[in-house]
């Protein structure tokens, strides 16, 4: 299961869907990293993006990047629910969308190749923007554990050098306050609401539809997320982890959980902790959806179960 495949030969389909139903099949050529070749009939679904199925089964393996996943989710789920937060859902043709739009506003941002993006908030929906946006440009994300004292959150600033900070309200005057000498640091958003907040622009005003169609070159093994983890010598050490290790972590959890179509994630961990990203980004790797709670409540875990996730309740 772990082998991956550069692709070596693929032909090119015109229009948004036109293999969807099978319509096109042709013999692609991969290549496994130890040289040998590997040939079946497959389709092949794009518009922008290539996405390998065989007998209507994902090559796992074919997806180094999280952009292609979230791509061929739009394309073959359109309408199904990707994020589900609040009252707030996105279904996987928009969640594609929003996320082409806050990569524009991010590269527009200044945002470049390899640049690192602070988020210290509770779980949303737009938590799981960034990650996607950030996916297609290169960027890393650099999600702070809210528990942190200010000096600990001053201390992974001044390590990691983010260009950008997003911040929930909780957590706004903290953040600014360990910023001030993070020389990195060029702008400050709110990921609370939908207005400023003091020196927090809006979230809205990162989204733009300028570029939004713009195509990236990202090689898998650059750094995706940097996940902080205990403390080695009084501070926390950052892991970084690139797109084609979150790809074949999916992998894995899809193997050992086999839930395919009814992938349903109730994310009630923390998403700066490398749990909560794993089991959130299986889900959306089997086009299933993300159920996203702020912070876990017994009771609000067990409606959202009932509501969202039935499969869950009646397997057990």
């Amino acid at each position: 299961m772990n082998h991956r495949f550069h692709l070596v030969a693929m032909a090119a389909i015109d229009g948004k869907m036109a293999a969807v139903e099978g319509k096109s099949t042709l013999t692609i050529r991969l290549r496994k990293r130890d040289n040998h070749d590997w040939s079946a009939p497959v389709r092949l679904y794009g518009e922008k993006n290539f996405m390998l199925l065989l007998e209507r089964r994902v090559v796992p393996w074919a997806f180094e990047i999280s952009r292609f996943m979230i791509c061929r989710n739009a394309m073959l789920y359109p309408q199904r629910d990707a994020v589900i937060f609040g009252n707030r859902r996105m279904n996987h043709g928009t969640y594609k969308d929003v996320c082409d739009r806050c990569a524009a506003g991010l590269v527009k941002a200044g945002i470049r190749l390899g640049d690192r993006i602070a988020v210290v908030a509770n779980n949303s929906d737009r938590f799981l923007v960034l990650y996607g946006a950030a996916a297609k440009i290169g960027a890393i994300i650099l999600p702070i554990n809210w528990r942190f004292q200010q000096e600990e959150i001053h201390f992974v600033l001044k390590d990691c050098t983010p260009k950008i900070v997003f911040a929930g309200d909780d957590y706004q005057a903290a953040v600014f306050a360990a910023a001030r000498d993070v020389t990195s640091v060029e702008a400050f958003y709110n990921m609370s609401g939908d207005e400023e907040a003091g020196v927090y622009r809006s979230f809205e005003t990162i989204m733009s539809d300028v570029g939004s169609d713009k195509r990236f070159d990202i090689d898998a093994d650059l750094g995706y997320v940097i996940i902080h983890t205990a403390a080695v010598g009084g501070n926390p050490r950052g892991a970084l982890l690139s797109q084609a290790n979150i790809i074949a972590a999916n992998v894995m959890a899809i193997a050992r959980d086999n839930h395919k179509d009814k992938a349903c994630h109730l994310c009630m961990l923390p998403l700066f902790h490398i749990a909560a990203l794993s089991r959130t980004m299986a889900a959306m790797h089997q086009g299933g959806k993300n159920v996203i709670m702020a912070r876990f409540d017994r009771e609000g875990a067990g409606h959202h179960l009932r509501v969202f996730c039935p499969y869950f309740e009646d397997a057990a």
